[in-house]
C-alpha cells in the first residue's frame, strides 16, 4: 500500500496478492456492462444498514490488497475504517481475469475467514 501511495507503480493499476504484485489489466466491455448493472446491490444492501464498496481495495492482510469489483460489510455507511469487520461479501466479475479469480483470490479471501465469494 505504501508503494502504491508513493507512486512507484505511476499509473499503472496494480494488486497485492499474497505478497506479489499484478499488473490488472483494462476493463473490456462485458465487465464494464455488468458493472454498470450494479443498482441492485444498492437495492439489496442500503446504505443506512451496510457499507458497500465498488471497485476498491480491500485490505486483508499485510500481504493481501485486492482490489474487489464489489465488497460488502455489515455495517451502516459511515463506519470509521478502523472499526470495520471483515466483509461477509466479496463480488469479482469474470471474463478475462477468471483463472486469478478463482484461483489466488479466492484463496486468499478464504484465508481472510470470507464466507461468500
Amino acid at each position: 500500500m505504501k508503494m502504491a501511495e508513493a507512486g512507484v507503480f505511476g499509473t499503472r493499476k496494480v494488486e497485492l496478492l499474497q505478497g506479489r504484485v499484478f499488473r490488472m489489466s483494462a476493463q473490456a466491455h462485458p465487465h464494464r456492462w455488468c458493472m454498470s448493472k450494479n443498482r441492485a446491490l444498492n437495492i439489496r444492501f442500503p446504505a443506512d444498514k451496510y457499507r458497500v464498496v465498488v471497485q476498491g481495495t480491500l485490505l486483508l492482510s499485510r500481504f493481501n490488497a485486492p482490489d474487489t469489483d464489489f465488497h460488502a460489510f455489515d455495517v451502516s455507511e459511515g463506519t470509521e475504517e478502523e472499526q470495520l469487520p471483515k466483509p461477509f461479501v466479496v463480488i469479482e466479475i469474470s471474463d478475462t481475469t477468471y483463472r486469478k479469480d478463482s484461483g489466488i483470490k479466492l484463496r486468499s479471501y478464504a484465508a481472510a475467514g470470507i464466507a461468500d465469494y
